[in-house]
């Protein structure tokens, strides 16, 4: 099962798919009512853009594993080893989440309180990640492309501090333990930079 995120949906299903392309008509209408419900300025997602953003994920374990290295650091816990297939199964989101839901205001929500299968980040600035699970927008919560941006930044500052480089062979190529984490981060911020270059929602599918 894949994970992949796109910048520009709705121009490359207006010509390939009708129904796609009315459901996420619907879908951007839910978020501007998310929008407007928090005070949050509303979107417009473009009919046209100059190319089409899409990425593969590589399955779910470097988006877990990301997650999990923003949870240990918002929770002021010392980074924790790589993270592994198995990383969605760490005790430590369970507090992460009953914390959020308490209204506190932790670090890296918009990456961490974010379906994983489908959903959006909307290029619109707003702190807090919206709940729109009444609305029935897809994947429950809206997130905000420049906040999400703005997280990967500091978790890619930090990996680049505690997973240094290491060179296997005169002319082996440099190997990285948390190469799951960085592949994340990677991918997001190319991702978060089409969304907010092209004005248009990171669709998660």
């Amino acid at each position: 099962m894949g994970l992949s995120l796109e910048v520009g949906i709705l121009p490359d299903l207006a010509e390939a798919d009708e129904e796609g392309y009315q459901y996420y008509k619907e879908q951007f209408q839910l978020a501007n009512k998310a929008l407007s419900d928090a005070g949050a300025p509303k979107h417009i997602e473009p009919e046209e853009v100059e190319g089409i953003f899409n990425c593969d994920m590589a399955g779910y374990s470097p988006l877990h594993s990301l997650r999990r290295l923003g949870a240990y650091i918002a929770l002021e816990r010392p980074a924790p080893s790589p993270g592994t297939l198995d990383a969605y199964k760490d005790p430590l989101f369970e507090e992460y989440h009953q914390r959020f839901l308490s209204s506190e205001c932790l670090k890296f929500q918009h990456l961490i309180m974010h379906s994983d299968a489908e959903g959006f980040y909307i290029p619109v600035e707003f702190e807090r990640v919206i709940n729109a699970e009444e609305l029935l927008l897809a994947g429950g919560y809206l997130g905000s492309t420049q906040r999400l941006r703005a997280e990967c930044l500091e978790l890619e500052a930090l990996l680049q501090e505690i997973d240094p480089p290491v060179k296997k062979g005169w002319f082996g190529r440099a190997q990285f333990q948390y190469d799951r984490e960085r592949f994340a981060v990677h991918q997001l911020l190319e991702a978060c930079e089409a969304s907010i270059r092209m004005r248009a929602a990171i669709v998660i599918s």
